[in-house]
């Protein structure tokens, strides 16, 4: 006697949603597990049946038959009452699925027109049910029925909790956010970046984002900005807690059809902290750099954690222009103290004299902040850029960071910067690198901005700008180098203090001092 074989038990997590955005294909797995539904026969001799739809599939009294549901839906799978010998059942795939350890079932629906399947709809629910047919073309009852709703992978994701980035349960439709979906972080939660692939599109903090200390982490928008509103927070590092060495942490803003389409910007009231490992910014070479040399030597104290990989910029002894600075990749980094440091491709010679000293300044830093777009300026400019608008004296602390192709020629976008207003912006930016911007920092009608000890080297005009009652600035013991226009340019800005500051090889004049004091 062939007794009647039974129906594989269906689970929601039988289903897998994998999106795609490149031609906005998506595809749904329906799978189960190949196990024995026929006592001793293999799974791979048997037949299922499997029927799909947008609308509940009711079976009758018997379990055998499934009631054609009501207008307006479709089958997606229509179930077949004919022999599989004549074609008119599925045999679906058995293997081991991306992301399983053992072999299953399994059929895929798709976006795009598929054998057997039809167009997939966000927004809808899908059933499914299944039926074994064995050799004997016996058949079982049909499986009880397991649904998935296809979420639009571009909804907006909204934090329910504090958590990982990573973890479905910090969010409200239970999925991370995806290069498309606006995300907003909710008052009173947390969200931590703790992988290197997150994305998101526009993204608006009203709790705290904070990047991870202990893991490497990366978040990239496309197409849209990050705004940070009064009372919350973003964090990459704060002094109490910085992102040490042998962690790195990227934050990726988004490129524009044109430039300054996109930005990181900091409301009034809103807070903004980073803080990367302590590595020393800029010093001093300890001997003269022969003609073609391709080391240098170093206080070891001067090149704090410098590493192998690391960007660094060679300022002139003499010569003046963008052209007599020079900037290497480190190759090597050994001895004990002094360090030498080794690079490929020779420099310019620099005799080191107490009226002529060698500065050198790392450019790299474990904690980044870049835009996407790279072009600042001229024909296809795409970059981004970052704008503080914090009012109080702890709002803003950068500290060693890179900064890097961010501004573009536009009021409040030209790079880093600083603005106040109706209230004082304030911010402090310490031993961090700012590069290939627009400008470099633009302070324009804050209050007591300090900036010290950075880098602020290849943008493409000042690297530093104070303008408009910025009132009592402090900039003491930057290396301006480099920059395509003046190594700063100060204009109506009183009150400040200047100090131990380096500018060399800069397009223009190292210092540009107008009505100021």
């Amino acid at each position: 006697v062939n007794a009647r074989p039974t129906f594989p038990a269906l689970s929601p997590a039988d289903i897998d949603f994998t999106p795609s955005f490149t031609g906005g294909a998506s595809t749904l797995l329906f799978k189960w597990d190949g196990g024995s539904y026929d006592g001793a026969a293999a799974t791979t001799t048997l037949n299922y049946e499997v029927a799909g739809a947008t609308r509940s599939l009711d079976v009758d009294g018997s379990g055998f038959r499934i009631f054609v549901p009501p207008f307006p839906t479709r089958f997606l799978l229509a179930p077949h009452q004919g022999s599989p010998l004549m074609g008119h059942s599925l045999r679906p795939a058995y293997k081991v699925w991306p992301g399983d350890s053992s072999p299953k079932h399994g059929v895929f629906l798709s976006a795009t027109a598929s054998s057997g399947a039809a167009v997939l709809s966000y927004g809808s629910t899908y059933y499914f049910r299944v039926q074994t047919i064995d050799a004997g073309l016996m058949r079982s009852t049909w499986s009880g029925q397991v649904t998935h709703y296809l979420l639009d992978p571009c909804a907006t994701r909204r934090s329910v909790a504090s958590g990982p980035w990573s973890s479905p349960a910090t969010w409200d439709w239970g999925e991370v956010p995806t290069q498309c979906s606006a995300v907003i972080v909710t008052t009173g939660t947390q969200v931590t970046v703790d992988i290197t692939t997150a994305t998101a599109s526009t993204t608006t903090v009203y709790g705290k984002l904070a990047f991870s200390l202990t893991q490497n982490s990366s978040l990239t928008l496309v197409a849209g900005s990050l705004t940070v509103a009064q009372a919350a927070t973003l964090e990459l590092g704060t002094e109490a807690g910085p992102i040490g060495p042998g962690v790195s942490a990227a934050l990726v803003l988004a490129s524009g059809t044109f430039g300054g389409q996109y930005g990181l910007i900091v409301e009034p009231g809103g807070r903004f902290f980073t803080r990367g490992a302590s590595k020393n910014p800029w010093g001093y070479a300890s001997a003269s750099i022969g003609a073609g040399a391709l080391t240098l030597s170093i206080p070891a104290a001067d090149a704090a954690l410098w590493a192998v990989g690391d960007e660094i910029v060679i300022g002139p002894t003499d010569g003046v222009g963008l052209g007599s600075a020079e900037r290497r990749v480190l190759t090597s980094v050994a001895g004990t103290d002094p360090l030498t440091l080794g690079w490929t491709g020779g420099v310019a010679a620099r005799v080191l004299t107490p009226d002529t000293p060698i500065a050198v300044g790392n450019l790299t830093r474990n904690v980044l902040l870049r835009s996407s777009g790279t072009i600042v300026n001229g024909p296809g400019h795409n970059s981004a850029y970052v704008l503080i608008r914090s009012t109080g004296a702890a709002d803003a602390a950068l500290t060693y960071t890179e900064f890097a192709f961010l501004g573009v020629n536009s009021g409040t976008r030209r790079g880093l910067q600083v603005l106040g207003g109706a209230l004082p912006g304030r911010a402090e930016i310490s031993s961090c690198s700012i590069r290939e911007g627009y400008w470099g920092v633009e302070v324009t009608s804050a209050v007591a901005v300090k900036l010290e000890r950075n880098v602020i080297a290849g943008n493409n005009l000042s690297g530093l700008a104070l303008y408009l009652m910025s009132d009592g600035a402090r900039v003491t013991r930057n290396l301006l180098v480099k920059n395509g226009s003046y190594g700063a340019d100060i204009d109506a800005a009183p009150n400040g203090i200047i100090n131990g500051n380096v500018v060399a090889a800069n397009a223009n004049d190292g210092f540009r001092n107008a009505n100021s004091s």
